[in-house]
């Protein structure tokens, strides 16, 4: 999931009141751990509830359930140095066993006496966002191996410096069906760096392409400043400079057959084809061993052009969805040049980023939780009559200048509801809203191409912490 929770705008004469429920945090109130200076945690309901979707999701996969979130806001890595290898420590230090959670390295597991809690921590660039939640049961499906993070230091994240390489062992090659031919595959070595935070695009130059997939939408094609020039197809955006091209594939749905084998899987069904392989570098998913990561490397020749390539292949699971990653150099040499560590592959997501036409918007668009976003992404973009009832937000805009917006949340017993009526206006990367009581919000605003359709991203030029993505439901 690119962003973490469902924030929601309030009424006006509701701001004095959500302010009070953002307050200053110096420990976590339910373990003990230890915050970084400047943290805050957020009590305000329609956080709460959105948390709990989010934790709830997770804690599914592991047979728990999870209640009593709890919502802190730290000062980014670059503010406060607070970084994971801070948490670990902090952890260790209130008494407490982390597991990693395989699935999803943002997520891990706590463990005291008879407790058990869900962890979320993630260092994007304004702040780090971390959650936490007591889970109704022993987790059954959280991992428990031999050496859990407890009383030693947390892998080490590296940032700089990095150089994918693929070293050659000539003893005991691996084999592997690639889709086209039975090819050796000596291993390859990779450090371990965090993944980045998609950040909003800055302004590029927008062209029509008669190569771009028409679905309805004005722009399909993407001239960014830095040279990387984006096209939607039909099954990936496909992300060019130069000689190297990216293709950022549309989710795909995990299945069992998948988990038996990640990167072998997805590296026969979505690239495999397009190749003649002579080369293969398979490597081996390791948190504890500071590899937490999907990844295969191959010397190739394109089926399709006969040109020769070095193809560096990436999985990143979210929420039971796969999103894969399609790296095409001319040499190794050209890929490490151009991706020196792991989150420049992961960092060309933010050129699935598209411009707004005028009409594009007039609809109604829908926010809701988790497993709504996880479906937008693998389906067909349009979803005629798809209602979320649980913690969901609503944009209706109409034609010409109105808009509505209709936000809700259910949870137990607890029912909320906010109304908002107005003008809207919209450019190619903006768009403003003008409710009735004359509050105006101006918005950074792009499409992200999924398969079929787009998501509409909002991010509140005032309040960046404020996004949205919103998929369209009629």
């Amino acid at each position: 999931m690119k962003y973490l929770l469902i924030l929601i705008f309030v009424s006006i004469n509701m701001i004095s009141y959500s302010q009070k429920k953002v307050v200053p945090a110096s420990q976590s109130a339910s373990t003990g751990i230890l915050l970084p200076r400047g943290s805050k945690q957020d009590s305000r309901m329609f956080t709460v509830i959105s948390a709990q979707v989010l934790l709830d999701e997770q804690g599914k996969k592991a047979g728990t359930g999870v209640k009593n979130p709890e919502i802190y806001y730290l000062p980014s890595v670059g503010v406060s140095g607070y970084n994971t290898d801070s948490l670990m420590n902090a952890v260790r230090l209130a008494g407490w066993i982390y597991t990693p959670d395989p699935s999803d390295i943002k997520y891990g597991w706590l463990k005291k006496s008879n407790r058990n809690m869900i962890v979320y921590f993630s260092t994007d660039k304004n702040e780090t966002n971390f959650y936490l939640a007591e889970c109704d049961k022993v987790p059954g499906a959280a991992p428990t191996p031999s050496n859990p993070v407890n009383a030693a230091k947390a892998p080490e994240v590296k940032t700089q410096g990095f150089a994918p390489t693929v070293q050659q062992q000539p003893n005991q090659p691996q084999q592997m069906n690639t889709g086209s031919q039975v090819v050796n595959q000596p291993t390859a070595n990779t450090p371990v760096v965090p993944p980045p935070v998609n950040n909003p695009p800055v302004i590029p130059k927008i062209s029509m392409s008669e190569n771009a997939v028409f679905n309805g939408y004005t722009y399909s094609t993407t001239n960014n400043p830095d040279g990387w020039n984006a096209l939607v197809m039909d099954d990936y955006v496909q992300v060019s400079k130069g000689s190297t091209v990216a293709l950022i594939h549309f989710g795909i749905n995990m299945t069992d057959d998948a988990r038996m084998d990640i990167p072998g899987y997805f590296w026969e069904h979505v690239a495999a084809p397009k190749y003649t392989v002579q080369n293969l570098y398979p490597t081996v998913y390791s948190v504890l061993k500071d590899f937490p990561y999907h990844f295969i490397q191959a010397d190739a020749t394109e089926k399709k052009t006969g040109r020769n390539v070095f193809v560096s292949f990436q999985v990143i699971i979210k929420n039971g969805v796969a999103y894969c990653y399609e790296m095409i150099t001319d040499s190794k040499a050209s890929f490490q040049q151009q991706f020196p560590t792991m989150d420049f592959i992961e960092g060309m997501s933010k050129y699935n980023s598209f411009a707004l036409g005028a009409n594009d918007l007039i609809g109604t668009w829908q926010e809701g939780g988790g497993a709504f976003t996880q479906y937008y992404y693998v389906s067909s973009g349009n979803y005629a009559g798809m209602n979320i009832t649980v913690s969901n937000l609503k944009y209706i805009f109409l034609t010409g200048s109105n808009y509505r917006t209709d936000v809700k949340a259910v949870s137990n017993n607890t029912y909320a509801t906010e109304k908002e009526v107005g003008n809207y206006s919209v450019s190619n990367w903006e768009v403003s809203t003008t409710d009735q009581n004359g509050k105006i919000s101006n918005f950074n605003a792009w499409f992200e191409a999924v398969k079929g359709g787009r998501l509409l991203h909002l991010q509140n030029k005032r309040f960046t912490s404020e996004q949205f993505q919103l998929g369209r439901v009629r």
